[in-house]
């Protein structure tokens, strides 16, 4: 299902979730913001990208239930001059599943609505940033196609 401006508060539980389970794998490395204060940044960041027609936003839900257990925020934004990703490429913002809904296909699912609405748009290729120690996403995004191509590195000054 497909979401405009007006359902980006309905996606603040699951990317306050998301925040949650980042700062249980990693917080003893990389401090991790509170959820609520991620969320008072981001909510602002995707509203401005459906309007300005750079990103879209795609729901998983269950038939009985109103609420999503998963979304997907996918941008178009351009490449860069080393890689040869065309004029722009896809990027999965964000990938967020409901604790209780992980394992069951809900983000495959997302991926694939992402990845069949970045081809309509022209995009050839498409990229997502995962931390390493989140094994699950990691074998998730491998699953449907991803390859590591380069790796970000983070150090205390």
């Amino acid at each position: 299902m497909s979401g405009t401006e007006a359902d980006v508060d309905a996606v603040g539980p699951l990317w306050r979730s998301m925040v949650a389970h980042h700062d249980q794998l990693i917080s003893d490395r990389v401090p991790v913001r509170d959820a609520d204060a991620a969320w008072e940044m981001r909510h602002p960041q995707y509203r401005a990208w459906l309007a300005e027609g750079s990103g879209f936003l795609r729901f998983a839900r269950r038939p009985d239930e109103p609420e999503p257990i998963g979304y997907g925020f996918f941008r178009l934004v351009r490449s860069g001059p080393t890689f040869d990703l065309g004029d722009v490429h896809g990027e999965v913002e964000s990938l967020a599943v409901a604790p209780a809904a992980r394992g069951t296909g809900a983000g495959t699912a997302l991926l694939e609505a992402g990845r069949e609405e970045l081809l309509r748009r022209g995009c050839t290729f498409w990229t997502v940033s995962v931390m390493e120690i989140n094994t699950g996403a990691v074998a998730l995004y491998e699953r449907v196609g991803f390859q590591s191509l380069t790796r970000d590195l983070v150090g205390r000054l």
